[in-house]
């Protein structure tokens, strides 16, 4: 069909995606303290997904293959305390990250669910071994709305009483990137933007 890629490219893609997520992985058990080495590791990850997306029958803005390359991506350790589930039974609220693609590590707990084609709320949690891709608002903005940004939620699931945490990287572009060519808007300026909007800018 228009737009997919031969099946044997596909097969290498993913041979060459799932090498560089097993590399990432071990860095992350063995080497949890070292912030920087596990940050570029999960960045090279970060980088061939942006690589294997460029093959879509997309009319992209920017070069993904290179557009995250020293660009401004952040890897966090997020923690949900426990809430009173009987009057808020939201540990984050719906939204969208800005950025390009977010990879995320399963959280210690349950609860985090994304929001599907059809407006259904879909429980995705990561296994043992397994990372979690979500689409970002600069990546819907430079593939002109093909690729929607994905929006979820974190809920408590029985779990209120417990902490809960997770380690999100979000890979961003340079900020000199251009998301848009008909607006001329930049990765820097859509940031400070969407930071300004939420009163950190």
């Amino acid at each position: 069909n228009d737009g997919e890629l031969d099946f044997k490219e596909v097969q290498r893609r993913m041979t060459s995606l799932k090498r560089q997520y097993n590399k990432t992985m071990k860095v992350l058990d063995k080497n949890g303290r070292n912030h920087k080495k596990t940050l570029e590791e999960f960045e090279k990850l970060g980088i061939k997904i942006l690589e294997s997306i460029s093959n879509f029958n997309i009319d992209f803005n920017a070069d993904l293959k290179e557009i995250a390359v020293d660009g401004n991506s952040v890897l966090r350790l997020l923690h949900y305390p426990p809430v009173d589930a009987q009057k808020n039974d939201d540990r984050a609220h719906a939204h969208n990250d800005v950025n390009l693609i977010t990879l995320l590590v399963g959280g210690n707990e349950g609860g985090l669910e994304a929001l599907d084609k059809k407006g259904n709320w879909v429980e995705c949690n990561c296994e043992k071994n397994e990372i979690i891709c979500n689409v970002g608002d600069m990546l819907e903005i430079i593939s002109n709305k093909k690729l929607r940004s994905t929006a979820h939620r974190v809920k408590t699931k029985n779990n209120e009483d417990k902490s809960r945490y997770s380690i999100p990287f979000f890979l961003h572009p340079r900020p000199e990137v251009i998301l848009d060519p008909e607006t001329n808007l930049t990765a820097n300026d859509f940031l400070n933007k969407r930071l300004s909007d939420i009163k950190l800018g």
